[in-house]
């Protein structure tokens, strides 16, 4: 706790019991305890947060200016009547598509928004936890809100604090099976030059109807 006092007042600082532990029982301790609407989730391997608009990432150092990106996202994701909002997880602007400036079918991570408490983290995960709570999101709402063109960059995985209590190749590796098991055809997991990468297949589509009376 020591660790997050430079850049957290002491009496803002409400550290969790030790015997809650891993994500998922962290994130519904937190959304049990405070009554706020909206609990936005960062987790502490984030060190930056970039617009991946233009030919090259723009850093946005103000504070405000952050706020205002998380307020921004969440409003949008009220209105929309969706329970979760996140950002873009790829840091590299290469991969960035302009025609696609927000997602309404994937999943949060490093940063993510809960909206309301309609729904519950399922505390037996310590690693996987927020992609099971998005696609619980999804399978109700119909739609989580992704801001595509805004990424807060991260270090997964790469700190000894935090949740590496929890994390283990076996560990990590029974839940996500469970994950495949629960969710079926809808999760898919690849390796990728040693790094483990989640898709969801959950497609929105608008279909065309045609009415009778537009048939000449």
């Amino acid at each position: 706790m020591d660790d997050y006092r430079p850049i957290v007042a002491s009496e803002n600082l409400v550290p969790h019991p030790d015997e809650v532990s891993g994500i998922a029982p962290i994130r519904q301790w937190v959304l049990d305890r405070f009554d706020d609407e909206c609990i936005v989730f960062v987790d502490d391997d984030v060190y930056q947060l970039i617009s991946l608009v233009g030919y090259s990432y723009s850093k946005i150092t103000s504070a405000a200016n952050a706020m205002r990106v998380v307020e921004n996202t969440a409003n949008i994701a009220r209105e929309m009547g969706t329970a979760v909002f996140g950002f873009n997880q790829a840091f590299d602007v290469r991969k960035f598509v302009p025609q696609k400036p927000f997602l309404l079918h994937s999943w949060a991570g490093g940063v993510i928004g809960i909206i309301g408490r309609e729904f519950r983290y399922e505390t037996a995960l310590r690693l996987r936890a927020d992609i099971d709570f998005c696609l619980q999101v999804l399978l109700k709402r119909r739609v989580t809100f992704i801001e595509n063109r805004i990424a807060f960059v991260h270090k997964r995985f790469g700190l000894t604090g935090g949740n590496a209590v929890n994390r283990s190749a076996e560990r990590n590796k029974q839940e996500l099976e469970y994950l495949q098991r629960k969710w079926g055809k809808y999760l898919e997991v690849t390796q990728s030059k040693g790094t483990t990468l989640l898709k969801l297949h959950v497609q929105r589509q608008q279909k065309t109807i045609q009415l009778a009376g537009d048939v000449e």
